[in-house]
């Protein structure tokens, strides 16, 4: 319960802050925003977690056991893109002063 909470939470604020990023009126190109990136790894994080904590049990009642190793693959995917996309937070050029 607490986890899907968590991400209902991390989805709701990611996409409104995400909405709010993408119609601001500033001059600079998103992709060198650090907030961009930040908040694709929380949309990445909350979505991922959502789906997989929906499924879980299904998958666990239905899988031969053979295949019950794939969904925690795909598991460490998404969060391998969410380590990633936090990655490029720290990889973005800082903003030069005058």
């Amino acid at each position: 319960l607490f986890s899907t909470t968590e991400g209902f939470i991390f989805l709701a604020v990611s996409a409104a802050e995400m909405r709010h990023l993408l119609l601001s009126d500033d001059d600079k190109h998103i992709g060198a925003s650090p907030e961009f990136w930040l908040l694709a790894a929380l949309l990445v994080y909350a979505s991922g977690t959502l789906i997989f904590n929906a499924s879980s049990n299904y998958f666990l009642r239905t899988l031969p056991s053979d295949l019950i190793l794939i969904p925690w693959v795909v598991v460490g995917m998404i969060h391998a893109a969410y380590y990633l996309l936090l990655a490029k937070v720290f990889l973005c050029p800082k903003p030069s002063s005058s």
